[in-house]
């Protein structure tokens, strides 16, 4: 088993060329059971998949090995008031997730490792600027958090000790990487940009975020689960040098550009769960998560719209519009009718953290309803068992309208500038995945 473990360690690591985030495990979750239970996992999970819910709930089996197939489809619409572009551009997501934990020393080590990666594009981000000043050559807007922003992969490496009968504690990180960049840029004429040489070097570096977990678990019918997971973001740095061949006219022949981009930002979470067995083939599981939404930073690495505005046509003033941490409470149940069957319901409720977009930016987000179900076959093997397990699960968005009272951007620089989105647009939309996860445990 040791061997197996270091052989899946060092393949994830060789494969692993892109950035990774918990985008995908935060939107949907980790597996077919996690996600047909609402993800209210954080004190019930105890196979490879507490790597992500709660690294200290792998102390409860020995081993585990599992894997997830993962399938969502967009639904996703902006509709502009009046003329504007309808945004209702759709990428459909497909993964794979694989994971197992092992023992050590007789019980009290746990180590695991859970990996995930994209069967399509192995990274997928697509930057749209949400401020006026920045994309006022369209009108189209976008879903900043939903759209094109789940296509990375994730590895989580984690270890857990159970410190007493009753009490574990675990850890790990999620790796992933940030970028330095250097770009040589070259116009023989600019006048004439149809040529245009580029040497380009890209540097990229490993960093991490922390996991945390602990579990208090007196018995298999009561549990109490805290997990932490800090903020990550995906930052390219750099500079981009650019020389120009004047050709006799007044332009400069050269200058630097500096690179400070934030692709994307995952904030900080923490979830209190509570796992309760009445009955033997009944469990009720309850989560809190609070997301640190507040610390959102942009794609030019500040938060957005601290600051109070003044509309000089009116002399109102509106408050800032900066994001709000929020509380997402999750709940989950998994019912056996008969040994061999499982079946499991979830719901969760995610308010926005974004403002009503009232100014400049358009950061479209809408509340979210989240409905799971699934059901698995449960089957004897060896020491253990192994389950088949699919999921269906439904996150509807609520209709959100925004109004503008920004229709010209007060910037000198570009006067005149239409705010993308005024007068207004309505947002609204649904996502739908499915799933089907094999795992085995003892």
């Amino acid at each position: 088993m040791i061997k197996k473990m270091l052989i899946f360690t060092v393949g994830m690591i060789l494969g692993y060329n892109a950035y990774a985030n918990a985008s995908v495990f935060d939107m949907f979750g980790v597996d077919a059971t996690g996600i047909a239970m609402g993800n209210a996992r954080t004190a019930s999970a105890n196979d490879w998949t507490a790597t992500y819910y709660n690294p200290a709930g792998m102390t409860q089996t020995k081993e585990s090995e599992g894997v997830n197939f993962l399938i969502a489809v967009n639904h996703l619409s902006v509709s502009p008031f009046g003329s504007g572009l309808q945004n209702n551009d759709n990428k459909d997501i497909e993964g794979i997730s694989v994971g197992m934990t092992h023992t050590f020393i007789e019980d009290f080590i746990h180590v695991g490792i859970s990996f995930y990666t994209p069967l399509g594009d192995t990274q997928q981000q697509i930057t749209h600027y949400a401020n006026a000043n920045e994309a006022f050559l369209t009108n189209k807007l976008y879903f900043e958090f939903l759209e094109n922003t789940t296509e990375q992969q994730i590895i989580l490496p984690t270890i857990a000790f159970k410190v007493l009968p009753f009490l574990s504690i675990g850890g790990g990180i999620s790796l992933f990487i940030k970028s330095m960049t250097y770009s040589h840029e070259y116009f023989p004429n600019p006048l004439n940009q149809s040529q245009w040489y580029m040497n380009l070097n890209n540097t990229q570096q490993y960093t991490y975020v922390a996991n945390l977990g602990i579990l208090f678990h007196p018995s298999d019918r009561f549990k109490v689960g805290f997990s932490y997971m800090s903020a990550d973001d995906f930052p390219i740095v750099g500079a981009a040098f650019v020389h120009l061949n004047a050709q006799g006219l007044p332009i400069a022949s050269n200058f630097t550009q500096t690179i400070n981009t934030i692709l994307f930002y995952s904030p900080a979470h923490a979830s209190l769960g509570v796992m309760f067995k009445p009955m033997d083939n009944l469990e009720l599981n309850g989560d809190l998560t609070w997301v640190g939404w507040s610390s959102y930073i942009n794609n030019h690495d500040v938060k957005p719209q601290q600051e109070s505005y003044t509309d000089p046509s009116t002399g109102v003033t509106y408050a800032g519009q900066s994001f709000s941490d929020i509380y997402i409470p999750k709940l989950g149940v998994a019912y056996k009718p008969v040994e061999t069957v499982c079946v499991m319901a979830g719901y969760e409720y995610q308010p926005t953290p974004v403002p009503p977009q009232m100014r400049t930016t358009n950061y479209v987000d809408n509340v979210k309803n989240v409905l799971s179900t699934g059901v698995s076959y449960i089957m004897p093997y060896n020491e253990g068992h192994i389950h088949f397990t699919v999921d269906f699960q439904g996150i509807i968005l609520g209709d959100r309208t925004t109004r503008k009272v920004v229709a010209i951007d007060a910037d000198p620089n570009t006067p005149g500038v239409q705010n993308p989105g005024y007068p207004g647009y309505e947002s609204k939309g649904y996502i739908y995945d499915t799933g089907f996860a094999i795992s085995y445990e003892y």
